[in-house]
C-alpha cells in the first residue's frame, strides 16, 4: 500500500447517512489548508445499507382498558402480572367467572335460538372445540359442558358479559377496581402476554415502519434482537405542553428473543434504502473538483469522475466510466 500527499483539490469528508438522514446528497466540504497522508484502497463491490433509527421502550407493548359488560359485583380479580389464557376466567362477578375466549368479533347479542349464524357464533364454536358459524343443538349441548366444568348455570346459550373475546392470551398490568365494585365500568389495564417493544413514531416517517417490516433493536444492554413491526397506530398526538414535538403514532414491535431483560429503553433500527452489488469506495476518497461533482484519484496518477449514490457507514456507492472492481484509488480515509 503506497502513501500519497495530496495538495490542491478539496477532499471530501462526510459521515455516511444514517438515523433520519434520508437524502444521499454529500456536503461541501472547505478545502484543505495543508497536506494530507493518503494510502490506497481497491473499489469494492458490496451491499450498503442505510438505516433509520427510533428510540423505544421495551415491556408489554401499550395497555388497553377492559370495561366489564356483565351486571353485578366484582368478586375475584387476577394479580398484576398475571398471564391469562384463553379459557381462563379474567375475573368473577358474584363469583361466577368471566372467561376468556380466542377471537376477533366480541359477542354482541345472546345466542339461544337455533340457526343463528354470525361471526359470534364461529368463536364461540371455535372456542368449544367445533366448526362453523351457527348456533343450533350441537352448541347448546357444549355449552352447557362447558357451563358445567366452571360451575356457571347449564342454560345452553351464552350472552355478551359471560365472556371476554380478545385476539389470544393477555397480560394484566394492573386493576382499575376494588372488590365489591359494580362490574360494569373499566376493571383492569391488559397488555400482551411477550414482551414487546413501543416505539413513538413520528408521523411524517411512518413509512419506514410498516405493519410487518423487519427491524433491529438494540436492548438496554447492548445486545441485538430481531424484531418485526406488529401494529402501526392510525392517529397521531404530541407531547402534551410542548408546541414544538412533532405529532407521533404508537407503532409496536415484537421481539424473537429479548434475553432476561424485562423492560428499559432501546434503539429500533430499519433499513430505510439498501443497494446489492454496488461499487463502493471510502467517503474519503471522494474528491471535490472546481468544476463541480466528484473523482476518484487513481493509483497511477489523474482523476476518473464518478457520480455518488447511497452513502452508508463511512462508505459511498459509485459509479462512472472506466471503474471498476479492484481498482486502487487514492483515500484519506
Amino acid at each position: 500500500m503506497k502513501k500519497w500527499v495530496i495538495t490542491g483539490v478539496a477532499v471530501v469528508a462526510l459521515l455516511g447517512g444514517i438515523g433520519f438522514a434520508w437524502s444521499n446528497r454529500p456536503r461541501a466540504a472547505p478545502a484543505a489548508t495543508g497536506p494530507q497522508q493518503a494510502t490506497t484502497v481497491e473499489v469494492t463491490k458490496t451491499d450498503l445499507m442505510n438505516t433509520a433509527q427510533f428510540q423505544g421502550s421495551l415491556g408489554y407493548g401499550p395497555a388497553t382498558t377492559l370495561t366489564g359488560r356483565k351486571p353485578g359485583t366484582v368478586t375475584w380479580l387476577p394479580a398484576a402480572g398475571a398471564v391469562i389464557e384463553p379459557g381462563q376466567p379474567l375475573y368473577k362477578v358474584d363469583d361466577r367467572p368471566v372467561l376468556l375466549f380466542a377471537g376477533e368479533t366480541p359477542l354482541f347479542r345472546k345466542l339461544e335460538t337455533p340457526g343463528t349464524r354470525g361471526p359470534d357464533a364461529e368463536v364461540v364454536n371455535a372456542n368449544l372445540g367445533l366448526n362453523g358459524d351457527e348456533y343450533g343443538s350441537v352448541t347448546a349441548a357444549a355449552l352447557k359442558r362447558w357451563q358445567k366444568t366452571n360451575k356457571l348455570p347449564e342454560t345452553g346459550h351464552i350472552e355478551p358479559g359471560d365472556v371476554v373475546v380478545l385476539p389470544g392470551k393477555v397480560r394484566v398490568e394492573s386493576a382499575k377496581i376494588s372488590l365489591g365494585g359494580k362490574a360494569e365500568g373499566e376493571l383492569m389495564s391488559l397488555t400482551g402476554a411477550d414482551r414487546a417493544v413501543t416505539v413513538d413514531v413520528p408521523a411524517d416517517q411512518t413509512d419506514a415502519l410498516k405493519q410487518g417490516t423487519e427491524v433491529s433493536v438494540e436492548l438496554p444492554d447492548g445486545k441485538q434482537a430481531k424484531g418485526t413491526v406488529t401494529s402501526v397506530g392510525t392517529s397521531a398526538s404530541s407531547a402534551e405542553g410542548n408546541k414544538n414535538d412533532k405529532p407521533k403514532v404508537v407503532a409496536t414491535v415484537a421481539l424473537a428473543d429479548a434475553g432476561g431483560l424485562m423492560s428499559g429503553p432501546v434503539k429500533v433500527k430499519v433499513a430505510s434504502e439498501t443497494k446489492t452489488g454496488v461499487l463502493a469506495v471510502p467517503v474519503g476518497a471522494l474528491v471535490a473538483l472546481k468544476e463541480g461533482g466528484y473523482a476518484l484519484q487513481r493509483e497511477e496518477g489523474g482523476f476518473l469522475a464518478v457520480t455518488t449514490g447511497l452513502f452508508s457507514n463511512g462508505m459511498v456507492e459509485v459509479t462512472g466510466d472506466g471503474l471498476t472492481e479492484g481498482m486502487e484509488v487514492v483515500t484519506t480515509s
